[in-house]
């Protein structure tokens, strides 16, 4: 035979992408997202905020000062300075409300950052899935290209009219899937810029081989350390913080004023020792309906925990057995399906042009495209599977394989 045809999908190809030379690892984009993410901004903005107001539980009240003028025989005057000297325990409680209150905001900043982490690892992903596809459509196009030349060149026998109209279909279809893929990995890489909040180059992704999942249990073993379970456990400890600061709001201060009176020649100064009641007797159905509240509100939290912490067992759960659903499928394809339809074109290929077989080796091409299709969807099903997975136990899935690395480049 004249021309041996080689036509081949290749998945990684990255000779069809330009590429450039400066490589990005994943972690150090991710690096970029901590510095710069409003959301991490304004979730840093919160404990700031909360700890300039923990410099206020620590300071005195400010002291009470008054002067006196009058006259009625007599010209006379006065001054009048008082301090009130909260017990050591009222100022802790306060203290100790405002500590629990910023821990629990630093949690819930390592959880939207942990988040946002991981969304731009699912990003990376379904990128590097949209490159798998162009790349390899893109070999398909120049292999289906190079037969069309071959038909319309060949000096023996008239092409099949509805064979090469179907190959000229091919190509078309190929084409209008690159343009549509191009454009969903644009739109994966402008959602990567507005969730970094930087701009940068676009980067193709370099995925690494295999994924390494820890044990099931080992991830179940972690979930207790999720950022968001801490936080709520922390929201316990507010909540009996305020219940302790409501108890000691009742306790009385400690006064101490000063006083210095004159009239005419007459000067009288005296000192005054005693305690300040912050609270009126008729009040304390108030505090007491505080204090019920406070304790209605902490039950509902730890009932609320505890569903929480089951629903992410059950999610972990179900997500494990979906990635190893997807890897067995994913293996299938590899080890048995795919070998199989190329055997089945390589035996076309051998007497294509000269039985002028051309229809039946578009029908085999077309079934091994959309199984090569498949898997890579499967692909990008696992690893999305993965990051989701990671993400439901407070994890992050660079963990659990080799680090992406990148190179500045565009589709």
């Amino acid at each position: 035979m004249r021309y041996k045809m080689f036509l081949y999908w290749v998945c990684g190809a990255m000779s069809a992408l330009n590429v450039a030379a400066a490589e990005l690892n994943l972690s150090q984009l991710v690096d970029i997202y901590t510095q710069n993410a409003p959301a991490l901004q304004a979730q840093q903005a919160k404990v700031q905020a909360l700890e300039a107001e923990l410099g206020g539980t620590t300071t005195w009240a400010a002291p009470d000062l008054a002067f006196t003028l009058g006259q009625n025989s007599q010209i006379y005057g006065g001054m009048s300075l008082g301090q009130e000297f909260a017990l050591p325990g009222k100022r802790q409680s306060k203290t100790k409300v405002k500590n629990a209150e910023i821990k629990g905001a630093q949690l819930e900043r390592q959880g939207v950052e942990r988040q946002g982490r991981n969304q731009i690892i699912a990003l990376a992903v379904q990128q590097y899935a949209l490159q798998n596809a162009v790349a390899g459509g893109d070999s398909t196009l120049r292999n289906l290209q190079q037969l069309q030349n071959l038909w319309h060149n060949r000096s023996t026998a008239q092409p099949q009219v509805a064979s090469v109209l179907l190959l000229q279909n091919q190509v078309a279809q190929v084409r209008r899937e690159q343009t549509e893929l191009r454009a969903q990995w644009w739109a994966l890489w402008n959602q990567m810029q507005a969730l970094v909040g930087a701009d940068l180059k676009p980067v193709l992704w370099h995925a690494p081989d295999g994924v390494k999942l820890p044990s099931l249990d080992e991830i179940l073993a972690q979930v207790s350390g999720k950022s968001e379970l801490q936080a709520a456990r922390q929201n316990l400890s507010v909540s009996a913080a305020q219940q302790e600061q409501i108890t000691w709001s009742q306790r009385p201060d400690l006064l101490v004023q000063g006083n210095y009176m004159w009239q005419a020649d007459v000067r009288d100064w005296s000192v005054m020792v005693g305690i300040s009641l912050p609270f009126a007797p008729w009040a304390n159905g108030e505090n007491r309906s505080a204090r019920q509240s406070l304790q209605a509100e902490r039950l509902a939290a730890e009932l609320n925990l505890k569903s929480q912490e089951q629903y992410l067992v059950a999610q972990i759960r179900s997500l494990y057995a979906q990635a190893q659903s997807l890897a067995q499928q994913i293996a299938l394809i590899a080890a048995e399906q795919l070998p199989t339809l190329q055997q089945a074109r390589a035996a076309i290929e051998r007497t294509l042009l000269a039985e002028a077989n051309l229809t039946q080796w578009l029908e085999v091409e077309s079934q091994r495209r959309a199984l090569l299709v498949e898997h890579i969807q499967l692909q990008a099903q696992y690893w999305q599977t993965v990051v989701a997975l990671a993400e439901t136990a407070g994890l992050s899935p660079l963990t659990w394989w080799p680090a992406w690395t990148g190179s500045e480049g565009e589709l």
